[in-house]
């Protein structure tokens, strides 16, 4: 009988983190699963990756922990590329020393935004702000370090849990909040139970390398939110602001991140379905939506 595979999650008090939990509830004769948030492992810190490493003994290293948020990422530069690039260094050799598989997740953000057509995995990376610039360090990282990895780069993050912000949106909405997006954007919005599928799909085929998963089709961010409220029955005014002004946004977003998932269809022999179905599902999930 073949060994069991065992996975190991990193970030698994996150969006991913828990989304990867859902997913992996299974039978125990067909997989093992220990996963750590960042209270209990640092991955910045190799003092405690290593003894963790050393127990599990894993298969597959799947790294949830990031920096995501933009603004944050510009106001906290040490920080953004602690976790975002060193993280991923010391998991990279650690992986290498146990034999073991890194996934690892990082952002569209890496694209300067001056596309006019669907960014492969191919295109060049010019990140214009703080976020995109550790993420693509810390993919460089791990290609440095090791040679079975997954690096995967999804478009803008949705989820009915929070951070996201559906929760964040519905919430304001409540209030009788207007909504502050960027205008002049266009984005591949993806939903994080189809991303935790669609990586699994890559893990099952063994594909190595970086790969775009997002839903299909692209939107605006005022269309996306405006979408999630008429759907939502909340009736809140979204308002576009320039991605230039300072008021509402600290960092420099890309006007145009929509990812090419070609890749990923082609390697798997599936599509990822449109977001606007993903959006529904999200919603009725969160008791907000009824077909």
């Amino acid at each position: 009988m073949d060994k069991l595979p065992v996975y190991l999650i990193f970030g698994s008090g996150g969006i991913l983190g828990e989304a990867f939990l859902d997913k992996l509830e299974g039978p125990l004769y067909a997989y093992r699963v220990f996963a750590f948030d960042h209270q209990r492992i640092d991955i910045t810190d190799q003092a405690q990756i290593h003894p963790i490493m050393e127990y599990v003994r894993p298969t597959i290293v799947i790294n949830c922990a990031a920096v995501n948020d933009e603004d944050l990422c510009q106001e906290a530069k040490a920080g953004a590329f602690s976790v975002n690039s060193r993280g991923p260094q010391l998991l990279a050799e650690a992986c290498k020393k146990y034999g073991a598989k890194l996934v690892h997740f990082s952002s569209c953000e890496v694209f300067d935004g001056k596309s006019c057509t669907p960014y492969g995995e191919r295109h060049t990376t010019k990140p214009v702000n703080i976020l995109g610039q550790s993420k693509i360090s810390g993919e460089q990282a791990i290609k440095d370090a090791l040679d079975d990895y997954l690096i995967i780069r999804p478009g803008m993050l949705f989820s009915y849990e929070s951070p996201s912000c559906i929760p964040s949106w519905i919430a304001q909405a409540e209030r009788g909040e207007e909504i502050a997006v960027l205008d002049d954007t266009l984005m591949s919005p993806t939903y994080s139970v189809d991303l935790i599928e669609a990586t699994l799909d890559l893990m099952v085929t063994e594909a190595k390398g970086i790969f775009h998963i997002a839903n299909s089709d692209a939107a605006s961010r005022q269309s996306f939110a405006e979408a999630t409220l008429t759907l939502s029955g909340l009736k809140t005014k979204v308002f576009a602001v320039n991605p230039d002004s300072q008021k509402f946004f600290k960092a420099p977003v890309p006007k145009y991140s929509v990812l090419s998932t070609r890749k990923y269809s082609q390697t798997v022999n599936k599509p990822i379905r449109p977001w606007l179905d993903a959006l529904k599902h999200c919603l009725f999930n969160m008791h907000r939506y009824k077909p």
